[in-house]
């Protein structure tokens, strides 16, 4: 009877085991699998990636820099690679000094983030016109997800022997007349922020890393096509009512000062023709 009764409960024990197991496999599974392809899908980035950024005034690429800020450029990819930017604003824009993005979607709702990162702003890269660097709050050690593009050098954010400065990972490459119009545009309130928020809404749809194939676009660039003879040549003086040679001498002044009033037409809307095309 004892043996019996030992070999039931064997059989009832390794029963038992095996349930756990098919039950821990069954429910575990999809979750190993997916933290296998996270890895897998995140590994490796290149060191110097290019980044394409979708607008809705159009694209503009960057590449980043993770020689110098190799942390801060890999939590920038990770946020692109789950998607965070797309949707969302730059909200908050300075003439004259930069134009913050990366935070919040278009009804102003802030993204949430992953925990913060060390400051990396010693690496020896400067806040000069077009860079990308991460905005963070008082703490050196708080930054996330948002970033800014300075609209002009600002090498006042960059690191001093008594305080940390803003960490610089990227710059702009191409596209960077985009941002320039985006820091000419009117501000002013939106959402939660009193003011500084663009009135038409910038929005980046979409970032991704660019294949190590893929070559940026480049920036066309502004031609001034030169004068044709005939344009400088001076226009016939009409005649007047005063036949005085002061009165001609005048007149020819006035047609001639006409005539270079219309050649600066003609090339404002070359140079403006151009920009258009370089938007497209």
């Amino acid at each position: 009877m004892t043996n019996s009764n030992n070999a039931q409960i064997k059989i009832t024990f390794k029963l038992a085991t095996s349930l756990i197991c098919a039950f821990l496999f069954f429910y575990l599974s999809p979750a190993i699998n997916a933290a296998s392809a996270q890895v897998e899908k995140r590994a490796p980035y290149p060191i110097y990636p290019n980044i394409e950024v979708s607008t809705n005034m159009g694209n503009f690429y960057m590449i980043l820099d993770g020689n110098r800020a190799p942390i801060t450029t890999k939590n920038f990819l990770d946020y692109i690679t789950e998607e965070q930017y797309n949707n969302t604003i730059f909200h908050r824009v300075i003439p004259g000094f930069m134009a913050q993005g990366g935070g919040f979607d278009e009804k102003f709702n802030e993204l949430p983030t992953r925990s913060s990162i060390i400051n990396e702003s010693g690496n020896g890269l400067s806040n000069h016109k077009a860079t990308v660097a991460m905005a963070r709050h008082f703490d050196p050690h708080s930054a996330t997800a948002q970033f800014y593009i300075n609209l002009v050098d600002n090498q006042k954010l960059d690191p001093r022997p008594d305080r940390w400065g803003y960490t610089v990972f990227g710059e702009v490459v191409t596209g960077m007349h985009l941002i320039e119009e985006l820091g000419l545009r009117p501000t002013g309130a939106g959402g939660d922020f009193e003011k500084d928020v663009p009135v038409k809404p910038f929005i980046v749809l979409s970032m991704r890393i660019m294949g190590a194939d893929e070559k940026v676009p480049q920036d066309k660039p502004i031609v001034i096509e030169p004068l044709e003879e005939s344009d400088i040549e001076e226009l016939p003086v009409e005649p007047t009512e005063d036949t005085s040679e002061d009165s001609t001498e005048k007149s020819t002044v006035k047609s001639v000062t006409e005539k270079a009033k219309e050649q600066a037409e003609t090339v404002k809307a070359k140079i403006v023709k151009t920009k258009e095309d370089n938007t497209k």
